[in-house]
């Protein structure tokens, strides 16, 4: 009868090596096989934020970026990291990595969307990276850190689905194109006035009220403060006039910009009351790809004015 200890090197130990194998063998493949191989994912655009260094000037901030803002029309290289779901935090951490880049001093543009809020959302699209410090210190702050982040073979246990579902997506679902991180729509969906008029009724019956998150705000300050050599621009895009009528506080979001703009290497540009129709918006809070093209062509107008991007004249 064997021992337990012969028992263990004999059969437990192997077992588990294999297993440990096999766990590792899945983690590389899935890693280069399908995290690789999609390109347009979220898990995509922080790769991109984190190890890309083409001096294009980044675009930060949530959903209200990621469909305003079109790299191609405004004028000026750039990509556009603008994530759902995503607050300030999420922008601090990944312009923490792009400051982190010693060769770049392409300038950072942040989208303020007049109000703090607290999600990173689905943590999922974090685990890759979550050994650089940034990102282990975004998700311990949003109660979203597990140890088994950083254990490969097992870090990715449970998020296969969400993974596959991402390279499926962007393989299969041939409706949409994504260049410099904006998503086109091959086929535009109609603009419908009674569905948008919904949109604005339930609007007006949300009361919204501007309160400041001390973490975030303190950390895009220092950001700031101790990078004198990159300039920021904080840009407000356009809300639907329906948003202000429910919106209060609106004086202290103002104070914030007024206080942000004084910084040396800070432009404040605020589009938010352009008065765009409304057949230019999605929701009172984003545009339609019709508004993010009128929109981005606007910015356009003055970033070119910006010493930044005046081109240099010989003497």
């Amino acid at each position: 009868m064997l021992s337990f200890r012969e028992f263990l090197l004999r059969y437990l130990l192997p077992l588990a090596c294999g297993f440990v194998m096999i766990a590792l063998g899945a983690d590389l493949l899935w890693t280069r096989f399908v995290l690789g191989k999609t390109k347009h994912s979220d898990v995509a655009r922080i790769r991109q934020a984190i190890e890309s260094d083409d001096h294009r000037m980044p675009i930060h901030g949530s959903s209200k970026a990621r469909s305003n803002y079109i790299p191609s029309l405004l004028g000026v290289s750039s990509y556009n990291y603008g994530m759902d779901a995503s607050s300030q935090a999420v922008s601090n951490a990944l312009m923490e990595c792009e400051l982190a880049k010693r060769s770049s001093s392409a300038p950072i543009l942040v989208d303020f969307p007049l109000f703090w809020f607290e999600e990173i959302g689905d943590e999922t699209k974090f685990i890759p990276f979550a050994r650089l410090p940034q990102i282990r210190e975004l998700l311990t702050n949003a109660g979203k850190w597990r140890v088994r982040y950083l254990i490969a073979g097992v870090r990715f246990y449970g998020c296969y689905d969400w993974y596959l579902k991402d390279l499926l997506t962007e393989n299969i679902e041939l409706t949409r194109r994504v260049e410099d991180g904006f998503t086109y729509r091959l086929t535009p969906i109609p603009w419908s006035k009674e569905s948008f008029d919904a949109k604005i009724q339930k609007r007006l019956h949300t009361r919204t009220a501007y309160h400041e998150s001390a973490v975030q705000r303190d950390d895009l300050e220092a950001l700031i403060a101790d990078h004198p050599e990159r300039h920021f621009f904080v840009v407000v895009s356009p809300f639907h006039k329906a948003f202000f009528q429910g919106f209060s506080g609106i004086d202290r979001a103002y104070a914030f910009l007024d206080e942000i703009g004084k910084l040396p290497n800070v432009t404040v540009i605020d589009l938010s009351r352009s008065n765009y129709p409304d057949n230019y918006f999605e929701d009172t809070s984003h545009l339609n790809e019709e508004g993010a093209k009128r929109f981005s062509a606007d910015l356009a107008l003055i970033l070119r004015k910006h010493p930044l991007f005046v081109p240099r004249t010989s003497p």
